[in-house]
């Protein structure tokens, strides 16, 4: 399978059907370590929606598939591994942010986010695990399209915090962190 390109919150689908030329065998498929939300189904079909989180990234998915069959003395089960790369990008209108100072930082400061701009109505916010003590300062109203916080549980995950109001009117995705 050839390096396959997805946008997070867009689906990836990719056949990976195996064929065995004994009538007899059964086929199952399997996937080894799969980034979060990935599946196969029994025909080999590997679908996945990465999340806001899960992007930009290039992550190798592999899977097995096994050919079983019990009446077969000399081979009764064999087994096919194939891995591919699937290049995770963020949507066009994703502002990241990039300030991983222990000091709290603006929300409404451009220089803050990438691209150089304050997100909006209908645009994508991501705030990862970039810093210990990362507080971000919502001063202002302020209304977003979507939200994604966090990237896992670990210390660094950061903290909105302020005397303003945030508006999402999309999807919120809570990966961890703390809102004050």
């Amino acid at each position: 399978i050839a390096t396959q390109t997805v946008v997070a919150l867009t689906q990836l689908a990719v056949l990976n059907a195996a064929t065995d030329s004994d009538i007899h065998a059964t086929l199952s498929y399997q996937l080894i370590s799969p980034p979060t939300g990935a599946a196969i189904d029994n025909n080999g079909l590997i679908t996945w929606i990465p999340s806001l989180a899960q992007a930009p990234t290039n992550i190798v998915i592999t899977n097995v598939v096994t050919g079983s069959d019990a009446s077969d003395p000399v081979h009764p089960s064999l087994k096919a591994t194939n891995a591919f790369t699937v290049i995770v990008n963020l949507p066009t209108n994703t502002y990241t942010w990039t300030n991983s100072s222990a000091l709290p930082g603006n929300w409404a400061l451009a220089a803050n986010w990438s691209p150089n701009a304050v997100p909006g109505l209908g645009d994508n916010a991501y705030i990862p695990n970039i810093g210990v003590g990362l507080t971000v300062m919502i001063n202002g109203a302020t209304t977003v399209g979507g939200l994604t916080i966090g990237g896992n549980s670990d210390p660094s995950s950061p903290t909105l915090s302020g005397s303003g109001t945030l508006t999402v009117t999309g999807a919120l995705n809570w990966r961890g962190g703390t809102i004050k």
